[in-house]
């Protein structure tokens, strides 16, 4: 029951650090539309979106978020996220975290 609740609690802030990087991806959607590569100062919120994605296939939303993203940067991307350690702290931390409780239950 204990890993349940440190679950929760660490999705729970997975989905607030996500919430803000698509708000900050929605509102500068016309920079990225304007743009073939990433722009430098949003690889953190896409990155962090489309390494979440991969880890939470029940969300289609970020799947369907990840697969616009590695459509326009190219399928490569997902993995130049984790080379460029662009992905948010928090996010990688907490999955990563998670991963291993969900291994161990």
């Amino acid at each position: 029951k204990t890993i349940s609740v440190v679950y929760a609690e660490g999705m729970v802030e997975v989905f607030n650090v996500l919430s803000v990087c698509c708000q900050t991806l929605a509102a500068r959607l016309q920079v990225i539309n304007a743009n073939r590569n990433c722009p430098d100062d949003l690889k953190t919120p896409v990155c962090s979106v489309v390494f979440a994605a991969s880890q939470l296939p029940h969300c289609p939303e970020l799947l369907s978020l990840r697969n616009l993203f590695l459509a326009k940067y190219g399928e490569q991307f997902s993995c130049k996220c984790i080379e460029m350690n662009c992905i948010h702290p928090r996010v990688k931390e907490k999955m990563q975290t998670n991963q291993k409780e969900n291994d161990r239950v």
